[in-house]
């Protein structure tokens, strides 16, 4: 038998319990949300070992502790979609606060998403909002606009250091040393 602390409690699992009676043990239901008390990765979704790959014993099926519950309590995530944590928690197990959307409507819920301004104070309106380069996220584009002018600037004192007396005629004049 395997033990399981949860804060001052201590729970014993029994050798060869079953995924749902592991799963569960690592639950810690609220008012409102299920929270995962089990292994959780950099952006706080848990992972949870399901089973043993088909036909090997040792290497084990792992899978986002969030899908596992979803697909047990509600049924198959549809195709082509994915569950938005409506709670905005990401450790989160509870079906009722999951809801299968497309990617772009997840990125769209996201906490970025609901930023109201850039980091420099500067709204989010339609009019100042621009798709940032990669195709990913967004950018502020009066933040855009005066990095690009800080750019600009930092190229015409480089270009103009490499021209003595200003480049007359675009012929580069040289400084000779008579001695």
């Amino acid at each position: 038998m395997g033990e399981v602390s949860r804060g001052d409690e201590v729970l014993t699992m029994r050798r060869g319990a079953t995924a749902q009676e592991r799963f569960w043990v690592k639950v810690e239901k609220t008012d409102t949300c299920w929270n995962w008390t089990g292994h959780r990765g950099k952006r706080g979704y848990g992972y949870f070992g399901v089973g043993p790959i088909e036909g090997q014993k040792k290497n084990w099926k792992i899978a986002i502790a969030h899908r596992v519950a979803y697909e047990w309590l509600v049924g198959p995530i549809p195709a082509g979609l994915q569950l938005d944590h409506l709670c905005r928690n990401t450790a989160c197990v509870n079906p009722a606060h999951l809801e299968p959307v497309t990617n772009a409507e997840n990125q769209r819920r996201g906490i970025k998403a609901n930023k109201r301004e850039c980091v420099n104070g500067h709204a989010f309106t339609p009019e100042n909002t621009v798709p940032n380069s990669g195709g990913r996220g967004r950018a502020c584009r009066a933040c855009v606009n005066a990095a690009g002018r800080r750019y600009r600037a930092r190229r015409r004192a480089a270009f103009a250091a490499m021209w003595v007396g200003g480049g007359s005629g675009g012929q580069a004049t040289q400084e000779v040393a008579h001695g």
